[in-house]
């Protein structure tokens, strides 16, 4: 194998490829959509708002009571966070109407309030009935969310105000010289005693909740950066298998391929030669989604003094020479380029979606989870995520570096085989 032969078949491979100016221009456009698909589908400008939702109301508590329905209202509507208010109120005649107006999409939530709902939050237990539009999960999730954590905050503030209204009311009826023991901090009198056990009635939890989210994901551009080496991980995907798939049909095509073997090239110059075409095209729309994603804003966190961050470079690297060695397999049913190159793109695709590395994990069923775990590709990706975003150091992917190693090196060794037997079947045919 000599460098002059490579470097003729690697220069022969980038000239066919930017000949093509369908190629190129799928070549830089397809992953500057995926960023901005990224950028302003998934990570809408809007992200990290306060979400607004549009409250449909049938009141129909008349009680003349401190709190009623009205008040529930009032209080809704004064809701605001950061200046936004959370609830838009909308009064109905009746829940034929209330329900109507939901189901065109109208409304968010529908709230019906029942009559003495003001005497019973004061004397009893109130009931409310929420209606949550559904049209999608998503929008069941977030509705049901937000009303839940209104009811919660709701019952946690009229339960201490109705302890304390019914300790203030029997107070003369509790033991005024009775301490009880409850704490290595001292002893309490009876009413403070006999409050905290109310309290732990009507909340037996008071749960504080604190978002603990590394650097790299506290805003949205750290968000469009994560999803920025999802994009670049979803083209070297679809666009290695491509490349692999093509390697062997594209010169028997063209035929050129006996041209080529009349030469003293030998294989071993043809697949170096067009692998290292490959990885410069695959580096080409790498460029452009990172580019792409610094436009819109993405905020990427490599520092080259770091030794990790140059792991992301070579887990880049692995991950092209592992899917042109898968794309030499997807090769070997193919009968053309064309069909070579439908089937690369078809199955990138595919796994790109349902492996991990373009959607969470966590959104898939168990089986497609159990995929994305086990796939090499996946694993790669998550060290990169692992490095930029959470902070892992050079030993902490250790693990995962060796064994997509070990798994790129096997796969593009028995992809060089495949490509070796097509070529001689091609050549005695």
């Amino acid at each position: 194998m000599k460098w002059v032969r490579v470097k003729g078949f690697m220069i022969v491979w980038l000239k066919n490829v930017f000949r093509d100016r369908g190629v190129v221009f799928w070549m830089i456009a397809w992953p500057v959509l995926l960023t901005l698909m990224a950028a302003f589908v998934f990570i809408p400008p809007s992200i990290g708002s306060p979400v607004t939702l549009t409250v449909g109301v049938v009141n129909n508590d008349t009680s003349q009571t401190p709190f009623n329905g009205t008040s529930l209202v009032n209080i809704m509507n004064d809701i605001e966070i950061n200046g936004t208010k959370v609830f838009k109120i909308q009064f109905y005649e009746n829940e034929t109407a209330l329900r109507s107006e939901i189901l065109r999409g109208k409304l968010d939530v529908g709230l019906i309030i029942p009559e003495r709902f003001g005497y019973d939050i004061i004397f009893s237990q109130a009931s409310l009935t929420i209606l949550v539009k559904a049209d999608s999960p998503y929008t069941s999730q977030v509705n049901s969310g937000f009303m839940q954590a209104f009811i919660n905050m709701l019952n946690n503030q009229v339960s201490i105000r109705k302890i304390d209204v019914f300790l203030n009311y029997s107070q003369e009826y509790m033991p005024k010289n009775i301490t009880i023991p409850i704490s290595e901090n001292g002893d309490v009198n009876f009413t403070e005693f006999f409050r905290k056990i109310l309290l732990g009635i009507a909340e037996p939890v008071n749960a504080t909740y604190i978002e603990v989210r590394p650097e790299t994901l506290e805003d949205r551009p750290s968000l469009i950066g994560w999803y920025t080496i999802g994009a670049l991980g979803m083209v070297m995907l679809y666009g290695g298998f491509t490349i692999g798939a093509l390697m062997i049909h594209e010169d028997k095509d063209r035929k050129t391929l006996m041209r080529i073997l009349s030469t003293p090239a030998t294989m071993g110059d043809m697949v170096v030669g067009k692998t290292l075409g490959g990885i410069i095209e695959l580096f080409v729309s790498a460029v452009a989604v990172i580019a792409t994603g610094l436009i819109v804003g993405a905020r990427i966190h490599w520092n080259p003094a770091l030794p990790a961050h140059w792991l992301v470079v070579y887990h880049i690297l692995l991950i092209a020479l592992m899917t042109i060695g898968l794309g030499m397999l997807i090769a070997l049913p193919a009968k053309t380029a064309r069909g070579a190159s439908s089937l690369g793109t078809s199955i990138g695709l595919i796994l790109s979606f349902t492996t991990g590395v373009w959607f969470p994990k966590e959104w898939m069923p168990p089986p497609l989870r159990t995929l994305s775990e086990l796939s090499p590709m996946t694993q790669s990706i998550d060290a990169i995520r692992d490095i930029l975003i959470w902070g892992a150091t050079a030993s902490e992917v250790l693990d995962v570096t060796i064994a997509t190693t070990v798994f790129t090196i096997v796969v593009f060794a028995i992809g060089v085989l495949v490509y070796k037997h097509l070529i001689n079947k091609f050549a005695e045919s």
